[in-house]
């Protein structure tokens, strides 16, 4: 963050750290107010003008977890010595950096603020920087990606999501099979989909450069949410997400129906309305000209309960063949 001031800028901008230089030391030592020695991973401080912003640093690699303990230990520190906030950062992924993987007394966060960011999040921002933002001195540009290749490499401990959890596969049993009911284990699994579709985010904002978030209601709390998947999961044994992409023709809907065994993926756009029957279905062509042969396209008409389906392949060869489709479901339409 300090060699590439860009980089280190594109991470603490939302923690509410100036934009600056920061400057950072490792392994800091205070003592607590029992005298106790503590010696977090690190220490940030960011100035511009008058303004100055200083954070504590907690780092866990590999499969190692952050401690209620120890954070809350820094949390007062930090408070005691007159620091704006904690930042964590380990493998374990949040929904936001606001949110902690940790649990801890609410009361130790009215002066000092705590940060989360996964290891997936901080090689996000390292490749979206890279590769699409830019650094503007060649210097700083071949550290960054210096930073991407030793985070990108398993001795580096700095990971993305790995599994389910080990209650998955009986999870999963019981959803097929209809007997699932809410427990601690469908919880877990619900945490764990809810990590994955942030991983998922991540790993689509790096293919493309822009900022994928999983769609969720304004309100909606992270327990709220895990509340919806669990009922979801155990009333009818499927995990749903919505990723919302920037400039996409529209939402992303992903679907895991565990009872049927199938993982589903959708975008719903409406056909542009200018045109006749045969140009639309060009048109729509014309955008999947990359996509597999086996992609399903479902159609529906206006004013007509019947919809139209077939895989990619078959319609590109047999365009015509839609359109009277179409035409067909028209005409019952008006009929009726």
């Amino acid at each position: 963050m300090r060699a590439v001031p860009e980089f280190g800028h594109a991470l603490l901008k939302e923690l509410g750290a100036p934009k600056s230089v920061a400057q950072t030391s490792a392994e800091v030592r205070f003592r607590t107010a029992d005298g106790k020695l503590v010696i977090p991973d690190g220490a940030i401080v960011c100035e511009r003008g008058k303004r100055s912003w200083t954070c504590l640093i907690e780092v866990k690699t590999g499969t190692a977890s952050l401690r209620d303990e120890q954070v809350a230990t820094y949390l007062d520190v930090a408070r005691d010595n007159g620091f704006d906030a904690v930042l964590t950062i380990s493998n374990q992924i949040t929904a936001s950096s606001a949110e902690s993987p940790v649990s801890v007394d609410g009361r130790k966060l009215k002066k000092v603020a705590l940060w989360h960011f996964s290891w997936w999040r901080v090689i996000t921002e390292a490749i979206v920087q890279s590769r699409y933002r830019g650094v503007s001195d060649p210097d700083q540009a071949w550290i960054l990606d210096e930073l991407i290749a030793y985070l990108d490499h398993e001795a580096s401990g700095a990971g993305g999501f790995t599994d389910m959890g080990e209650h998955w596969v009986s999870v999963r049993r019981g959803a097929h099979d209809g007997t699932l009911r809410p427990s601690p284990e469908a919880r877990e699994v619900a945490e764990r989909w809810e990590q994955f579709t942030q991983y998922l985010c991540m790993g689509l904002s790096q293919d493309l450069g822009e900022n994928v978030a999983v769609l969720r209601p304004r309100r909606q709390t992270t327990s709220m949410r895990l509340d919806e998947v669990v009922k979801t999961l155990t009333a009818d044994g499927r995990l749903d997400a919505t990723l919302r992409v920037p400039g996409a023709v529209g939402d992303i809907e992903i679907c895991a129906d565990l009872r049927t065994r199938q993982t589903l993926a959708r975008v719903s756009f409406a056909a542009p309305g200018e045109m006749r029957a045969k140009p639309r279905i060009t048109w729509l062509l014309r955008q999947l000209r990359e996509a597999p042969a086996d992609l399903r396209i479902d159609v529906s008409y206006p004013s007509a309960r019947q919809t139209t389906a077939g895989l990619l392949g078959a319609v590109a060869e047999e365009p015509e063949g839609c359109c009277m489709r179409r035409i067909r479901n028209e005409s019952r339409a008006r009929s009726r």
